[in-house]
């Protein structure tokens, strides 16, 4: 039973960080074309 409590608290950890990363790439990629395009 910890076990499932422990997936459930990585899934739910996984899907607050991943959001918030996948942002902060897509930001540093637009900058970087930006950085490019000049």
């Amino acid at each position: 039973m910890k076990k499932i409590i422990l997936i459930g608290l990585l899934l739910s950890i996984y899907q607050d960080v991943l959001p918030t990363k996948v942002v902060i790439a897509l930001q540093a990629n637009q900058a970087s074309r930006q950085q490019h395009q000049k």
